[in-house]
């Protein structure tokens, strides 16, 4: 089964709204309707394109292989908790859906306003916890790694009913990155002067850098293990045992982004890339 979000032009001349439909092999034309609204439907589709996480005038349902939608939950918009190096990328021009990079939403997390959530292998959702803000997923889509509204860190196998969450740090994280195994967390404090904090496999939490001059996501993971950041103008990477200040950079960097294979520099002067972290070449002369 193949499941198409309907646009502009495939408005129902009998009710006048957009339908959500199965339609049955790449030819078919026989259509069963998922769900219908007179407002967009917004949809997030797996990989395959086969299961389908979608919201109809502020109620969020689920479809998988076809199969009848089932309501999970009333609200207005979710999260995606995603392991590193996997996006969402909108599909066409019309905004209403968006592919993700993962098999299954089964054995998945959500979030919808602060509330963490499981969808688990029959489909059915589950609480994880609440208070959230912010959630990133380990490559096993199993351990997430989650801060609440009192600036607590934690760890948690989310696949394991009523597991208890591990405090990885109290009271003291202002802004997160976990590492793609989620076996180390860099995070920002603010009792020492907002400074760059790590914690590797649960051993003691030790400061990187002061004050560096970034936000951390997966964004700024190189390979998934070693996080990159400026301070004063210098830019490093550490893995959280050891920091490395790139030499040979003789301007100023503006912006940066890494992910798996690349560390891209965006400077005064030129574009740099580097595939490792320590060579770069220059891809672009301002």
């Amino acid at each position: 089964y193949r499941i198409v979000v309907a646009g502009e032009n495939l408005i129902s001349n009998k009710t006048g709204k957009k339908s959500l439909v199965v339609r049955k092999g790449i030819n078919g034309t026989e259509e069963q309707s998922l769900g219908s609204s007179e407002n967009d439907i917004n949809c997030y589709f797996n990989s395959s394109g086969t299961e389908v996480l979608f919201r109809t005038e502020d109620k969020y349902y689920l479809s998988f292989n076809g199969e009848s939608s089932q309501k999970i939950f009333n609200g207005t918009e979710v999260q995606l908790v995603l392991p590193y190096g996997v996006k969402a990328v909108l599909n066409g021009n019309s905004g209403l859906s968006a592919s993700v990079g993962v098999s299954s939403f089964k054995d998945f997390c959500i979030m919808e306003s602060d509330i963490l959530y499981r969808i688990d292998s029959k489909g059915t959702v589950s609480r994880i916890a609440k208070h959230v803000t912010r959630a990133y997923a380990a490559s096993d889509k199993k351990t997430i790694i989650y801060s609440d509204d009192s600036h607590n860190l934690y760890r948690i196998n989310a696949a394991k009913t009523g597991a208890a969450a591990e405090m990885i740090v109290n009271g003291d994280c202002y802004d997160f990155v976990p590492t793609a195994d989620g076996k180390t967390v860099f995070f920002l404090n603010k009792k020492e002067k907002g400074a760059l904090m790590c914690r590797k496999n649960g051993k003691n939490i030790i400061e990187l850098a002061e004050q560096p001059s970034s936000s951390l996501g997966y964004d700024v993971l190189l390979n998934g293990s070693t996080i990159a950041f400026i301070q004063e103008d210098e830019f490093y990477l550490t893995n959280g045992e050891k920091t490395n200040s790139i030499s040979g950079l003789d301007q100023k960097i503006l912006e940066y982004s890494a992910g798996s294979g690349y560390i891209l520099l965006d400077g005064e002067k030129e574009i740099l890339y580097s595939a490792d972290g320590v060579k770069f070449i220059v891809v672009f002369k301002k």
